[in-house]
């Protein structure tokens, strides 16, 4: 599932060697590098809608570095950029520099800007000074309300994550006058990482061809598919989350909701073994449980009990509170409660019945207390399995399985292994006779 694909440069760039090379782009008179280091990452990480000014440094004629292009909705909406760019009358003005002395360069630009009456209605100041974050937030809100138009900050840290985290290293190597040494490298592309690029690359072309009238679950389908292989090949998390973001951006207005639950999924299960981060998971199980709540079926079910699990698997590390985890617990075991109640969902009431019976069992397992009254309790729920076709009895029967490699010496356990052997045996005889 994860990249299959190396990536070794012969002499690493580091973030020391990468934060100096910043520091000295003003005393090396590197303004023109800077500001084509600065709009190759934006183009990449903000918005690619950027066409740069010509001129001498410093803005030139135009009073500002670079500024952005209009762009119908059309081809907007299929951009990745995480926050969605500057799309249909959006009009932004970049402001670039390389001084030391960079607050008084910040008033000046944003004032020049603000008297170019051109419309923009945003400023993007960037800046190779690393910025105190606190600073930076008063400066932004100071400009903004000043002239009236809205002023974003990025500084070195920005520049640094953009090069180490969000995939800007070749424009680093390509812009600010480092060494050949630094890129040399050797790249080799996995068997599935090649089938991935290419298939990421067929998707994307599309994207940006397709019309789309109404609903068009094909289309959101291959939105989701361009975010599972942007995770596969490990693209910079920035990007990939840009590709969720599209996904439910466009699945609102063209695909399903069951469609936006399995994106939701994704993203939960992309934050966790890809990003390790359990908040957003967390986060994503809160989402989760709406659509289940709007609409109970065996397909929510199972997918937000796997989430479940692995916040369970969460906090018993210490990875996240325990009183979230018990509260979502409580909400599973209270949702088998009403559909009880209902009678209207036996299929996905089994399937709630088979998880809790599994969770008490495991739990029981990792205690080391006695199982014999959980497997006395499962067996009739497995057993009953095969008559719900929603529910698949082959990944219950693996799960069994499995637990059976961690559970000492136990011939009842045994047996209910014997005779689930025994119902897939069957149904595998009786499919094959049918073929």
């Amino acid at each position: 599932k994860f990249s299959d694909s190396k990536i070794e440069y012969e002499i690493p760039l580091t973030k020391e060697l990468f934060e100096k090379q910043l520091e000295i782009l003003s005393t090396k008179k590197m303004q023109s590098n800077f500001e084509n280091f600065i709009v190759r990452c934006a183009e990449r990480l903000i918005t690619p809608n950027i066409k740069p000014q010509t001129g001498p440094d410093g803005g030139g004629d135009g009073k500002v570095d670079a500024e952005t292009y209009e762009v119908t909705t059309d081809i907007s909406d299929k951009w990745y950029v995480a926050n969605g760019g500057a799309s249909e009358k959006e009009k932004w003005a970049f402001a670039i520099s390389c001084k030391k002395q960079w607050k008084p360069k910040i008033t000046t630009d944003i004032e020049k800007v603000a008297n170019t009456n051109r419309g923009y209605t945003r400023v993007l100041f960037f800046s190779n000074q690393f910025i105190k974050s606190s600073t930076r937030v008063d400066i932004e809100k100071d400009l903004s309300n000043k002239f009236n138009i809205e002023v974003s900050i990025f500084d070195a840290l920005w520049c640094t994550n953009a090069v180490f985290y969000h995939g800007c290293k070749d424009i680093a190597l390509d812009c600010l006058n480092f060494s050949d040494e630094y890129k040399k490298k050797r790249e080799i592309i996995g068997e599935i990482d090649k089938y991935r690029l290419d298939r990421l690359d067929e998707i994307e072309n599309s994207i940006l061809l397709r019309q789309i009238n109404g609903v068009d679950t094909g289309y959101i389908d291959e939105l989701q598919e361009a975010c599972i292989l942007s995770r596969g090949l490990e693209r910079p998390r920035v990007e990939t989350e840009g590709r969720f973001n599209r996904a439910l951006r466009e699945c609102e207005r063209y695909g399903s909701s069951q469609q936006k639950f399995n994106i939701v999924y994704e993203h939960a299960r992309t934050s966790l073994f890809w990003f390790e981060d359990i908040d957003t998971m967390y986060n994503d199980f809160l989402k989760l449980k709406e659509f289940v709540n709007e609409s109970c079926s065996v397909i929510r079910i199972e997918k937000i009990t796997n989430i479940l699990t692995n916040l369970i698997n969460a906090e018993s590390v210490g990875l996240i509170d325990s009183e979230k985890v018990e509260l979502e617990i409580k909400y599973i075991k209270e949702l088998c409660n009403t559909l009880e109640k209902r009678g209207d969902k036996p299929s996905s009431l089994l399937f709630l019945h088979l998880y809790i019976a599994q969770q008490r069992l495991i739990s029981h397992l990792l205690s080391k207390e006695p199982i014999n009254e959980d497997i006395d309790a499962i067996r009739p729920l497995l057993l009953e399995a095969p008559s719900h076709i929603e529910i698949s009895f082959e990944t219950q029967y693996k799960i069994i399985i499995f637990l059976n490699s961690v559970i000492d010496d136990n011939p009842k356990y045994e047996d209910l292994v014997d005779e689930l052997t025994s119902i897939v045996r069957k149904t595998n005889s009786e499919a094959a006779g049918k073929d």
